[in-house]
């Protein structure tokens, strides 16, 4: 039998969730057989804390383990992403996933870039019927939760996320996938733990802290211990408002 969370909270690196397990209440660790879950209470809510490493691979490896040893009520990315020209976004801001995005899945043709539906193979066939190429949901009414929020917390947005397997680092490239895609933030995990959040039937939602705009990289103007602080505050404010169907035992 699977562990019955409110949440299961993700994100890559220790850092980016450091604040909220250092509030979480009544904890322990849950082996699953890739990264280890930490279970406890947090803003009277049952959740469960993982990192899962950089990259797509890395958060689908340690989701899928997760996820076979724990069944929570929503599954929520949390960390630092880049904020696209045109978004309104500047580093120290918020951003929430309206949908998550592969955005180098595809194939490259004399006509340029286009995405899965050029070779005719979804990223993933629903058990519902429903097929997804590369653009993948986010839960709308906990997505219209969480950006309440982060407009709590600070200035935000909300708007697709691009997933990417190189960080931009040009204003071209940059420019190009904010209007292929209509993109507000870049990382390079989301689309995978929205990925598994399907896969698994589990509501997905995503916030981001803006450490930095996407494009050529000046190190000397990111903001990322900001970035990551401002993400956790959000998160928490939002499962102190949100009132999911969660676990039985009771807060302590």
């Amino acid at each position: 039998m699977r562990t019955r969370l409110d949440a299961l909270i993700v994100a890559a690196t220790a850092g980016e969730v450091a604040r909220l397990g250092a509030a979480l209440v009544r904890r322990r660790r849950q082996a699953t057989g890739c990264q280890p879950v930490t279970i406890g209470w947090l803003a009277g809510r049952r959740v469960g804390l993982l990192c899962a490493g950089l990259g797509k691979a890395n958060t689908a490896l340690a989701l899928g383990a997760a996820l076979s040893r724990v069944e929570p009520a929503l599954l929520l990315a949390v960390g630092m992403g880049g904020a696209y020209a045109g978004s309104g976004l500047e580093p120290g801001d918020l951003a929430v996933a309206s949908e998550e995005i592969y955005g180098d899945e595809g194939v490259e043709t004399a006509e340029g870039w286009k995405g899965l539906e050029s070779i005719g193979i979804p990223l993933w066939s629903g058990p519902d019927g429903r097929v997804h190429w590369n653009r993948l949901p986010a839960a709308a009414p906990e997505g219209s939760a969480l950006l309440s929020a982060a407009r709590s917390v600070g200035h935000a947005a909300a708007g697709p996320f691009v997933t990417v397997s190189t960080v931009t680092g040009t204003e071209e490239r940059a420019a190009w996938l904010a209007r292929r895609f209509g993109a507000v933030c870049e990382s390079m995990e989301g689309a995978a733990a929205a990925h598994a959040a399907l896969a698994w039937r589990v509501p997905f939602g995503e916030v981001r802290g803006i450490s930095n705009r996407v494009g050529p990289r000046d190190r000397a103007s990111w903001k990322l211990t900001e970035a990551a602080a401002a993400a956790q505050e959000a998160a928490e404010a939002f499962l102190r408002a949100w009132s999911p169907t969660g676990p039985d035992d009771p807060a302590p």
